[in-house]
């Protein structure tokens, strides 16, 4: 079988039938159209990644409205977080 796939690809050059120049012409497309999905293979990976990054950007840009805590709520959890440390601070002398 492998005897028959090159006398195939040779017998055409051999008649003169092809050339060189559309051989290496051949060669080129070939390695033109790896080339080719490669690079679509690599968009492809892309555009998932930026399809996930922009998801993730939309949650967190989403998340203080739908939030679990109100903004009081936060507001007055800092001021305490804020006297605790005054206060601790009193204590230790610093």
């Amino acid at each position: 079988m492998e005897h028959r796939q090159k006398l195939q690809t040779i017998f055409p050059y051999v008649l003169g039938v092809l050339t060189a120049e559309i051989l290496a012409k051949r060669y080129r497309l070939e390695e033109l159209r790896r080339q080719e999905r490669r690079l679509s293979r690599e968009l492809e990976s892309l555009r998932e990644s930026s399809d996930r990054w922009r998801g993730t950007a939309h949650r967190t840009r989403e998340g203080p409205r739908i939030g679990p805590c109100p903004s009081d709520h936060l507001t007055s959890a800092a001021s305490e977080s804020s006297h605790s440390a005054s206060t601790l601070g009193r204590q230790t002398g610093i």
